[in-house]
């Protein structure tokens, strides 16, 4: 009887370490792909602030946090985008999803997403993560005393269509 069980607790031990060692590998196969997210190409500014992201509207409270405290004005706060190319996305598996600080802030429109994924691949950057100057604007209140909604606004040179 005693052997009975000491096999079964080897084969109970077993499938426990094995667990614990797939979970392990699991977890360091998750972290790699996230880092591999960071970006590191930053493409170089033009001071212009001209490219608009779209979807903004979702993501207000996080754009309200990251412009600070402006008071009534437009805000006007300087940040780092980071711009993924968003295979997985349910919507558009061509989608480029826009974070500031890690967070969701918005998408490229779809034309922009395929003209930049285009750049990328002129770069030989397809599929990477990039960043870029941006701006989060708004938030101004209006003569009614209306807040307006935030936007982003990335320093990239802009598609010509």
């Amino acid at each position: 009887m005693t052997a009975v069980w000491i096999v079964l607790f080897l084969i109970v031990a077993g499938v426990v370490w094995k667990a614990v060692k797939d979970a392990g590998a699991r977890h360091t196969t998750v972290a790699a792909a996230s880092a591999s997210r960071t970006p590191g190409f930053h493409w170089p500014g033009l001071g212009e602030y001209d490219f608009e992201v779209v979807g903004e509207s979702h993501y207000q409270r996080v754009l309200q946090r990251l412009a600070g405290e402006h008071g009534d004005e437009s805000a006007a706060k300087d940040c780092v985008a980071e711009l993924y190319p968003d295979d997985g996305n349910v919507h558009d598996k061509r989608a480029v999803e826009v974070r500031v600080s890690g967070e969701r802030v918005g998408f490229m429109s779809r034309e922009d997403a395929r003209s930049f994924r285009r750049r990328l691949s002129a770069k030989k950057l397809t599929g990477q993560s990039t960043s870029c100057d941006a701006k989060v604007v708004g938030g101004w209140t209006d003569s009614n005393g209306v807040k307006k909604q935030y936007g982003l606004r990335l320093d990239i040179k802009t598609f010509d269509t």
